[in-house]
């Protein structure tokens, strides 16, 4: 009997939960009135309690919030109507917009889901340990000064990794990763050339 009382209490458990992320609306609301008293230059920048860093702007058609974690460069990026509900949300990888991206009407009713991975067959997670293993680079630690950009359809790479390594403070190794297979497209070293006054 306890068994039993046990395996009807597990399901309507499991069946309140699955219904509480099926009817989940979007509960991210921009804060307008504190980003009004806080913004400086049409911008307001602070640190979480956790150490994420969080960027707002006002845009022409609401704000958007782009929040960085802590030592990773992984974060979200998420926009606002002018009334402050949310319009659109997702993941980041070096500021990229990666993932599943969801888009909402001024209701909060979900009209749209957009894959920014979905091109890509050899994925972040292949990327980071190619090149680990090739470069000795750990691309999930901030403090090397890296940046990763994924081409869009319109690239003559398309579907297509950008990554640019710091070698010191004029040059990098900069390097184009396929996509789909993993292929290293290309891959050379770039001088940058330092004016006096920076």
């Amino acid at each position: 009997m306890k068994r039993i009382a046990v395996i009807i209490l597990y399901f309507n458990l499991m069946s309140f939960i699955s219904h509480a992320q099926i009817i989940k609306t979007p509960t991210s609301k921009f804060n307008i009135e504190n980003y009004e008293k806080k913004e400086q230059n049409g911008q307001y920048i602070f640190q979480m309690q956790n150490g994420d860093f969080v960027q707002q702007e006002k845009i022409e058609n609401g704000y958007v919030e782009r929040i960085e974690e802590k030592s990773s460069p992984y974060g979200y990026y998420k926009e606002f109507f002018p009334n402050g509900e949310l319009k659109t949300g997702g993941s980041t990888f070096y500021g990229r917009k990666i993932g599943i991206h969801k888009f909402y009407n001024i209701n909060g009713d979900l009209i749209n889901l957009i894959n920014y991975n979905k091109r890509f067959t050899f994925t972040i997670n292949n990327l980071v340990k190619k090149v680990d293993s090739i470069y000795h680079v750990n691309l999930l630690d901030r403090s090397l000064r890296c940046d990763v950009a994924l081409s869009d359809d319109k690239n003559p790479n398309p579907s297509s990794y950008y990554i640019s390594i710091p070698l010191d403070l004029t040059t990098s190794r900069d390097m184009i990763v396929s996509g789909i297979n993993g292929r290293v497209i290309e891959d050379k070293v770039t001088t940058r050339y330092i004016k006096e006054n920076e």
